[in-house]
């Protein structure tokens, strides 16, 4: 028995593909998986900052569109990646438990973003973090970087920059560990929207798919993830607004961190949540307009100008 999977030829891209293929071929005796490397127009397009497109899709369309051809039978994606409504006829079918979802200061020269000195460069393209960086700190100079996890190391390592800020995910499935000088809990910084967790896409009506996605799905993860994304979907404004969602479970209890900002950081509105485990459902949109009854839609039609 043998499925195609199609991903990003990207190395850590790879690396969470491979983690879908060892769960499923040691789930499901005799299955044979064969990965396909599909470039996107997000690996194409790398001199540009990321916030200056429209699409939100650029890492996961034309691996959908394979899927949607019958080119492969699953893709796996970064789960931020993928915009809160899918094409017609495909569906989120596992994700699976979550890495850290927390951003990380990566520098060589400081052991944290609070001891770097004014003026310090710090290299993220995600209008999330940057407005959460100036929020913190209104003295550092926040420019776009762009590549892969090793293209960014290297322009850190060239002096190009004082300080990254990274997904801590991306790097320890890379065994990049030690070059983390700092966790960013998400007191400080809000992470993205499915940050930490690997998804799979298949066919709405491919039964076979989506019994073995079925066997790798992680419960919790998933249910945290949904509220994300409804937070967001809820929260309107597109990829270019800063705008970020934690949901996590804590023992019998369901806990949710939203916000928004100005690009610049000066006005940020961060609200939370927290209900039983049984009643998560739904948080994700309760916590999105609480937000924008509080500034939120404020801050959106400033952006929207």
């Amino acid at each position: 028995m043998k499925i195609r999977i199609g991903t990003r030829g990207s190395k850590l891209a790879l690396i969470q593909a491979e983690r879908v293929v060892s769960r499923l071929e040691s789930l499901v005796k005799g299955l044979e998986v064969e990965l396909c490397v599909i470039k996107t127009e997000g690996d194409r397009i790398l001199d540009s900052p990321l916030s200056g497109f429209l699409d939100k899709g650029l890492f996961v369309k034309e691996i959908e569109a394979a899927l949607l051809r019958g080119e492969v039978d699953a893709g796996v994606h970064s789960l931020k990646d993928m915009p809160t409504e899918q094409p017609e006829g495909l569906v989120i079918s596992a994700t699976l438990e979550r890495e850290i979802p927390l951003d990380a200061f990566v520098s060589l020269k400081y052991a944290s973003l609070t001891e770097t000195p004014s003026a310090a460069v710090i290299g993220t393209s995600s209008p999330r973090r940057k407005s959460q960086i100036l929020h913190l700190r209104p003295d550092l100079l926040v420019r776009d970087i762009r590549g892969n996890v090793d293209t960014r190391l290297g322009k850190l390592e060239r002096g190009e920059y004082d300080g990254l800020v990274m997904a801590a995910a991306g790097l320890k499935r890379l065994e990049l560990e030690d070059r983390i000088a700092e966790i960013l809990p998400p007191e400080r910084m809000i992470p993205a929207v499915g940050q930490g967790v690997i998804a799979v896409e298949t066919r709405e009506k491919d039964e076979k798919m989506l019994d073995f996605c079925r066997l790798v799905d992680h419960e919790d993860t998933a249910k945290a993830a949904r509220e994300e994304r409804e937070f967001l979907q809820a929260m309107g404004g597109g990829c270019r607004v800063p705008v970020g969602c934690y949901a996590y479970f804590k023992n019998d209890l369901f806990l949710i961190k939203g916000f928004i900002a100005e690009t610049s950081g000066k006005d940020l509105i961060a609200r939370s949540l927290e209900t039983k485990r049984g009643n998560c459902r739904g948080a994700g949109k309760v916590l999105a307009g609480l937000i924008r009854e509080n500034g939120g839609d404020r801050i959106l039609k400033e952006i929207r100008k």
